[in-house]
């Protein structure tokens, strides 16, 4: 009997020469337009871990002010001095407002 060899693909990418392949390329490619690096980017002035409150500066030097609820919903434990964050703008009252809070870098 002859020894046969099978060859084991991760889950994750699809062989080179497979049909789906180009179907799969294709479906990823309208994501690209959504990427998260179009939304504003700043640094942590401040950060209180028992309120859970911080304060951003963006890149504009504009202080922005991040509330528990929206620290609470972005998922994160802690944030430190000069981290560098994503967020998203609320923009419909006279200050901005933070809504969604991401970190770039650690």
């Amino acid at each position: 009997m002859a020894h046969c060899r099978r060859r084991y693909f991760s889950p994750h990418r699809a062989p080179a020469t497979s049909v789906r392949g180009d179907k799969w390329r294709d479906t990823l490619r309208p994501l690209v337009g959504r990427e998260p690096a179009a939304l504003p980017q700043g640094t942590v002035k401040s950060y209180d871990p028992i309120t859970n409150e911080a304060v951003i500066l963006d890149d504009q030097l504009n202080e922005l002010v991040v509330d528990r609820e929206v620290f609470a919903a972005s998922g994160l434990r802690e944030l430190r001095l000069g981290q560098r964050v994503r967020f998203e703008l609320d923009e419909e009252d006279d200050a901005p407002q933070v809504t969604n809070l991401n970190i770039v870098s650690l």
